[in-house]
């Protein structure tokens, strides 16, 4: 049986290396004008196509409702 606590730790902590280099990313491309592009840029970037809109809040409400489900689902005494 796989343990619920433990998929849980490491997809948070997967979510939490995400954040983690997306900060990373953010701040070295604000010091370099290069390759790499802040983020508002970026998003601007990829916002102008109504596909890519769609894809994204799908996207989003997909991550959103897997991670925020309950894993165990509702206690009935």
């Amino acid at each position: 049986m796989i343990d619920v606590e433990l998929t849980r730790a490491l997809t948070i902590a997967g979510y939490v290396v995400v954040v983690i280099a997306s900060a990373l990313l953010e701040i070295t491309a604000r010091r370099r004008r290069g390759d790499l592009l802040p983020l508002g840029d970026t998003i601007d970037s990829v916002m102008r196509d109504r596909t890519t809109r769609i894809a994204l809040v799908v996207t989003w409400w997909w991550l959103g409702w897997h991670f925020l489900a309950d894993p165990v689902g509702p206690s009935i005494s």
